[in-house]
């Protein structure tokens, strides 16, 4: 049973008056915007990096092409120069390459067709069986002793490497390596 008696007699007091906070404790309208506005620009940066980073991909760093291509580095040539890269050239086939040597070379991205034909013109001048041959048509590769790319800096992505180089891996014993021009012409 239970006694009535005793719940009056044990009633709750309120000891201080309850104080309601008149102003809010969400965070003010000026902290807010500002978070926000932080936010929206860390994402739109982040996102603007990304979609350029799909789009061109472009190589413009040396180390990652030869990490890419994983095959010698010839030669770095500069057009400007003339008579140095035209040392180089002689150097290169004098070494590397018999008189009776065919030589193909494989222009690799998008590089200028002026800096294409002056360095085949500089190579002719070295060696005299050499040939230029359309990275979309390797099957001609296999008529040449041996074959060279040429590549210039932000010509090129990785992409188009890694296809470049899947297709190379049949004529592997004949390509000799590549050749980086530079394009400051």
């Amino acid at each position: 049973e239970f006694d009535n008696s005793l719940m009056s007699e044990r009633s709750i007091e309120i000891i201080t008056e309850p104080v309601l906070v008149s102003s809010s404790i969400t965070p003010s309208r000026n902290v807010t915007l500002l978070f926000g506005s932080m936010l929206s620009l860390l994402i739109g940066i982040l996102l603007s990096i990304y979609k350029n980073r799909n789009k061109s991909n472009l190589i413009s760093d040396l180390s990652e092409i030869k990490s890419i291509l994983n095959m010698p580095l010839i030669e770095e040539i500069d057009l400007k120069d003339n008579e140095s890269s035209l040392e180089s050239l002689k150097l290169f086939a004098e070494f590397n390459l018999s008189p009776n040597d065919l030589l193909g070379i494989i222009p690799v991205g998008n590089i200028k067709q002026k800096n294409i034909n002056n360095f085949f013109d500089q190579l002719k001048s070295c060696h005299q069986n050499t040939e230029i041959i359309s990275p979309n048509n390797l099957l001609k590769a296999k008529n040449f002793s041996f074959q060279i790319l040429i590549i210039s800096k932000n010509t090129s992505n990785e992409i188009d490497l890694k296809k470049l180089k899947y297709k190379l891996r049949y004529f592997n014993e004949k390509v000799l390596g590549w050749i980086l021009l530079e394009d400051n012409i």
